[in-house]
């Protein structure tokens, strides 16, 4: 049996970590809006200005954005990408990546991507994200959208990269710096891969993402965000809080291969952007 002293103090500390918790987020909630949220809605304005204005500067625009994106990345968490020759610079690949509390480092890597590649990234995103004001022409600038198994399918064989998270807006809202993946068996990209057939599966995964920016889903908030997200369909409202500087290296796995019509099963296991891999 547990001693009560022991249990005692495991609640306490519990506690603490709350309101510690608790502080840190009233006291940086407002760095992410200043930073992240500022920059991606002035995005949003510069294409949504090109697109009326002068559409055919669609091109100049994307890289002008890519490159603030850039700029943010070095001077705000020195970010780095190694294992960059894994990205093919011609033809399909499908990269997979865990989802942080706020993916900066995805957009990091879709900028990276653009300016030094020269390669666009179609980006799978939960629709939740083209309804939300201030954000539905970036979406379409950045060529983002939801996706069907049949539209990535499209996508791959026409030789693109797609940039994909299996645990979405669940692994971002409830997850925390354990990192444990929460994809919560879904397996749509393993029917993709096995439909397309010879594309290349390349894990990502950016170290320290959930120390930079957090999800406020401590304590008895969590299952109040996990009700908000099943039984509502509520998305994208777990608070997100931090914004600290520190350094973020994103790791680019080396390519797995599956032949076509390889089984759903056998996907997942191979293809985990997880720290566990050999980063």
């Amino acid at each position: 049996m547990m001693d009560v002293s022991q249990v005692l103090w495991e609640r306490s500390a519990s506690v603490l970590f709350f309101v510690c918790e608790t502080c840190i987020f009233l006291a940086t909630y407002v760095i992410t809006p200043l930073t992240v949220v500022l920059s991606l809605l002035l995005s949003n304005a510069l294409f949504w200005t090109v697109r009326r204005v002068r559409p055919s500067l669609l091109h100049q625009a994307r890289h002008l954005v890519c490159a603030w994106w850039k700029l943010f990345s070095r001077v705000w968490h020195g970010h780095q990408i190694i294992g960059g020759e894994n990205l093919p610079t011609s033809g399909p690949a499908l990269l997979i990546f865990y989802h942080g509390a706020l993916p900066v480092d995805y957009y990091f890597l879709v900028a990276d991507t653009l300016l030094y590649r020269g390669r666009l990234i179609q980006s799978v995103v939960d629709k939740f994200m083209l309804s939300l004001p201030g954000f539905r022409t970036l979406m379409w600038a950045m060529n983002c959208s939801p996706g069907t198994q049949a539209s990535l399918v499209s996508l791959l064989q026409q030789g693109h990269l797609v940039g994909l998270s299996p645990g979405g807006t669940y692994e971002a809202q409830m997850g925390d710096n354990m990192y444990k993946l929460m994809w919560r068996a879904r397996d749509g990209f393993a029917r993709v891969v096995s439909e397309a057939g010879e594309v290349p599966v390349i894990p990502v995964f950016t170290q320290n993402l959930r120390e930079a920016y957090k999800a406020f889903n401590h304590g008895f908030t969590q299952s109040f965000w996990v009700w908000l997200h099943d039984s509502w369909k509520i998305r994208g409202f777990v608070p997100v809080y931090g914004g600290f500087p520190v350094k973020l290296r994103t790791f680019i796995g080396q390519a797995i291969t599956f032949p076509k019509g390889s089984s759903v099963e056998e996907v997942p296991a191979m293809s985990l952007p997880t720290p566990f891999l050999s980063f």
